[in-house]
């Protein structure tokens, strides 16, 4: 659903997020200026996830267990960072949206069917035949509460994965079609995604 080569500066941005950054004592109770923050710091950790994730694939490449474990530690870390970082705020909180979407039903049924299409929505949303898999990953959220589960252990399917692959076995490539569907079977009830940090030690770590 996009591409990507990044079309602008990374490092120029990640100076501008930086720079804005800065400004958190001031403006640390300007929700507007939270959200901002949030959003650019988040985009940080993408582009620098890109980058390990690059390593990750030259140390598979190159067969280096060691090398290979070190750079999907930090691939791993660098989501529950972000995760940290979008529970900031409740915009940002899967949480929030699960709530809505509860709120919005006037009967038990309801209120059960709009929780399950909700989680439905944001992760597989598609047909339940494999060639009818169009919309995969179209509903896309980062979200707290869905970095550090959904997709973290997404992730750790496939580098598990890749693991067997290095150690020589003969492994099947992730099922991820049933596999996601069976994570929206098995969460659904309220996500603990209340932050564990300050909004001020979240961006010091990421600043730093």
């Amino acid at each position: 659903w996009g591409r990507l080569a990044k079309k602008y500066d990374t490092e120029l941005y990640r100076k501008a997020a930086l720079l804005f950054a800065r400004a958190m004592p001031q403006f640390s109770d300007v929700r507007t200026y939270r959200i901002d923050l949030i959003h650019f710091l988040r985009q940080v950790i993408a582009n620098d996830a890109d980058s390990v994730f690059n390593a990750i694939m030259t140390a598979y490449q190159e067969k280096d267990t060691q090398k290979y474990e070190k750079q999907v530690s930090r691939f791993l870390d660098m989501i529950d960072t972000e995760n940290e970082l979008l529970a900031q705020d409740p915009f940002f909180r899967l949480s929030t949206w699960q709530q809505q979407a509860k709120d919005a039903g006037n009967t038990a049924a309801e209120k059960k069917n709009n929780f399950h299409n909700l989680m439905m929505l944001i992760t597989y949303w598609g047909e339940h035949i494999p060639t009818e898999d169009n919309l995969h990953d179209y509903a896309y959220k980062e979200w707290a509460g869905m970095m550090n589960t959904y997709y973290k252990d997404r992730w750790m399917v496939y580098f598990d994965y890749q693991r067997a692959l290095l150690r020589g076995e003969t492994a099947q490539a992730p099922d991820y079609f049933h596999w996601e569907r069976e994570w929206v079977e098995k969460n659904l009830h309220m996500v603990d995604d209340a932050p564990r940090m300050s909004l001020t030690e979240i961006v010091n770590k990421i600043t730093r």
